[in-house]
């Protein structure tokens, strides 16, 4: 959880000095996210773009293997071969992983210590998912895996539409940048990237940023569905022309394909397309040009859909994690079918159709502003205060809402509420009334297991 005074820290300084502070980071960056061996990587993998479904087949069975036996060597998964009969040894074909139980997150929180590998020599890092299914679980990750490999992977997905690693790209940034009067726009040198901070956009920042994307003139652009709503709202409201963008790539969100062709049509016909993964890095895919639906990367990990509770659940089994095996991880997310059909743009690779993920909904202000979850849920974990699962709820009474927490009274400090309170008056207006309510935990579940933070309530 982030310190409680990084917002204030961020609010405070100067865009020059968080620029220089950007910058900084994105040298690190630089280095570990565009190696040799990121590029060395992508060219390996492009290489499976020519395999045909057997060949994938074979590709993954040879990689299950391995990871199974390295998984053998945790306590927790050799007791759990043990009690369902499964040897590692002797798999023969990638539906052997039906013999398995699922992985939950539950048991990532409760199990995890006993699922890393002994004595392991490389790199590692460790990570916490976003929280969507209630409290973040943390994981473990190869240090190859976070950098080098993950970026290979995304630079594939971006290559389908001719976009290349360090061409120009803008982000409407999720993480937290501060909320100045006239926002934030940062240049990134060392990753060749426009940062435009999501939490200062308004009707009086909206001509800043799009004047700024017209003269940077990125090749793509990278946002939050919410968030590209929300650019285009301000941006009508002001009779500001839309900016000059070809291509934009969104993930963590859902976007309609009404949502979609709006956008594409005020931005000129851009190509707009959507990545997918689950934040434990146990599977990725993305859309391709035909954008009929999201390709399944073989490298990364096997997918499965799973009929769990009445609901087709998405399942990954990663096939790069060698320090924290996770075998038919439970994402959460939900999608209608798996396609083995050969894409219309040649690419073998099985297909996800009707991805179902994070469900928040996008609320109003006090004005009648559009609010980007993103900016909610960015801007509250920013602030450090709060480790509870909540929902912020907007009724359907003008200027209501409820912020839920998911716990007992006592785990979260009146001055830690009062100052969420704040941050949420600031960003949905000072004029709104603000309830705080606090549940049992076992009403944080959606009925597919899936938390939303920002919850509009719907007419009866």
């Amino acid at each position: 959880m982030a310190s409680p005074l990084t917002t204030k820290v961020i609010d405070a300084i100067p865009e020059w000095a968080l620029t220089f502070l950007a910058n900084g980071l994105g040298s690190y960056y630089r280095l570990n996210r565009y190696s040799l061996d990121m590029r060395g990587t992508l060219s390996e993998w492009r290489t499976l773009e020519q395999l045909n479904s057997e060949e994938i087949k074979v590709y993954q069975l040879e990689r299950l293997r391995h990871i199974a036996k390295v998984a053998n060597t945790t306590p927790y998964y050799s007791r759990v071969f043990r009690e369902v009969g499964f040897d590692p040894y002797k798999i023969n074909d990638l539906d052997d992983l039906n013999r398995l139980p699922y992985l939950s997150k539950d048991d990532l929180r409760q199990f995890g210590s006993e699922m890393l590998v002994p004595n392991y020599k490389a790199a590692q890092v460790e990570r916490k998912s976003s929280g969507t299914t209630g409290q973040p679980v943390r994981f473990t990750l190869p240090r190859r895996m976070a950098f080098a490999q993950a970026y290979a992977m995304l630079y594939q997905f971006y290559l389908w539409f001719g976009f290349s690693a360090l061409d120009r790209r803008a982000t409407l940034a999720g993480r937290y940048m501060g909320q100045r009067p006239k926002g934030t726009v940062i240049r990134n040198v060392f990753e060749n990237q426009l940062l435009l901070g999501v939490h200062a956009l308004s009707e009086s920042t909206v001509a800043r940023y799009i004047t700024a994307l017209n003269k940077f003139a990125p090749k793509m652009f990278q946002a939050h569905p919410s968030a590209l709503l929300m650019l285009k709202q301000f941006a009508e409201r002001i009779g500001q022309s839309a900016p000059k963008i070809p291509l934009i790539s969104y993930t963590g969100e859902n976007m309609s394909e009404n949502e979609r062709q709006q956008l594409s049509k005020w931005l000129g016909k851009a190509m707009i397309f959507g990545t997918y993964g689950s934040g434990e890095n146990v599977m990725a895919a993305s859309e391709c040009p035909e954008l009929d639906g999201y390709h399944i990367h073989p490298a990364i990990g096997i997918c499965e859909l799973e009929e769990i509770d009445g609901k087709k659940e998405i399942l990954g089994t990663s096939l790069l994690n060698d320090v924290m095996p996770m075998l038919r991880y439970r994402t959460g997310d939900l999608a209608e079918n798996i396609t083995a059909e050969t894409c219309a743009c040649g690419l073998c690779w099985p297909r996800l159709q009707g991805i179902q993920g994070r469900l928040d909904d996008q609320i109003t202000s006090a004005n009648g502003d559009l609010i980007a979850p993103v900016v909610l849920r960015t801007g509250i974990a920013a602030l450090g205060l709060i480790s509870s699962a909540y929902s912020i709820i907007q009724h359907q009474a003008p200027g209501h809402f409820t912020l839920l927490v998911y716990d007992d009274r006592s785990a979260v400090p009146q001055n830690s509420i009062d100052r969420i309170l704040k941050y949420l008056r600031t960003t949905l207006g000072e004029s709104v009334e603000i309830g705080v309510r606090f549940v049992p935990r076992e009403k944080l579940f959606t009925a597919r297991a899936k938390h939303r933070i920002v919850i509009k309530e719907k007419v009866q």
